[in-house]
């Protein structure tokens, strides 16, 4: 082969290889785990987290979703964790009859979940925010954040 189509291939190859890459960080990361040794971002939830689902944004996307089984004292652990990274975020609060946001693995949609009996902490400010929610009854935790 000459050395100039030995190049142009090569050429190709790297462009290809880019554009793939591209396209891949664009999409979004959806699955489930069992632990959180198991979560594509290590360290983010707490060690106790079980059973853990997940909507992590690709570049663009403006939600991150998760949720997963924990003890009461546990969620309110890892929120005063993500408090002390985001003094922002209000305090925990003892909620009935509200709404988190979350993506449903099985559905593969993201909807509304009402919580009867539960706990929330959240912050917002104006296209932002953050969202903690856990359902007392089914010892899950929920965590919605989205950006622009």
């Amino acid at each position: 082969m000459k050395k100039v189509t030995i190049i142009l291939l090569v050429i190709a190859i790297i462009l290809i290889a880019m554009i793939y890459g591209c396209y891949r960080a664009f999409q979004p990361d959806i699955g489930t785990c069992e632990t959180a040794a198991d979560f594509p971002i290590k360290g983010w939830l707490p060690d106790e987290a079980r059973d853990i689902s997940y909507f992590l944004p690709g570049a663009f996307w403006p939600n991150t979703l998760c949720e997963f089984t924990i003890s009461e004292d546990g969620f309110r652990k890892w929120v005063e964790v993500r408090r002390r990274k985001n003094p922002k975020v209000g305090p925990i609060e003892e909620k009935h009859d509200f709404h988190m946001f979350r993506y449903d693995i099985d559905t593969k949609k993201i909807g509304y979940l009402k919580i009867d009996d539960g706990l929330s902490s959240h912050w917002s400010e104006g296209d932002s925010g953050l969202s903690f929610g856990y359902d007392r009854d089914k010892k899950r935790a929920y965590y919605y954040c989205h950006s622009r």
